[in-house]
């Protein structure tokens, strides 16, 4: 599986998803996903506000995109709450989001870059 994180976004991106990891109790307002909701006509925001679970812990959510850019598809992937976050979610996170790319055909994956979001979290004891 090929793994990248974008810091920008591009109509032209390569990749078979982007996945976008999303927070029960953060909005998302990054520069990023707002400049890729503007992209999708507010297809993010939209479908968030409209499916509070999405944003629960290792919930996808997997929709295709519009055809007037290159990316196909977005994924959805809820964490929870950011102040439940730890070393142990963020593993099982990524082992279930790995087999649920696996599962739907997807080995060129890329993350939405959320440095913002997770800017609090300790990845040391």
């Amino acid at each position: 599986m090929k793994i990248s994180v974008k810091e920008s976004i591009v109509k032209n991106l390569n990749e078979d998803v982007l996945i976008i990891p999303v927070f029960k109790d953060i909005q998302n307002n990054e520069a990023l996903f707002l400049e890729l909701d503007n992209i999708l006509n507010k297809l993010l925001t939209q479908t968030i506000y409209e499916n509070k679970g999405i944003c629960e812990e290792y919930k996808f959510n997997l929709f295709y995109t519009p055809t007037r850019i290159k990316l196909r598809r977005v994924l959805l992937a809820g964490l929870g709450k950011i102040e439940e976050i730890d070393q142990e979610k963020i593993r099982l996170f990524g082992g279930k989001l790995a087999g649920f790319c696996i599962s739907n055909s997807m080995s060129n994956v890329a993350f939405l870059n959320f440095g913002y979001s997770l800017k609090n979290i300790a990845i040391d004891d």
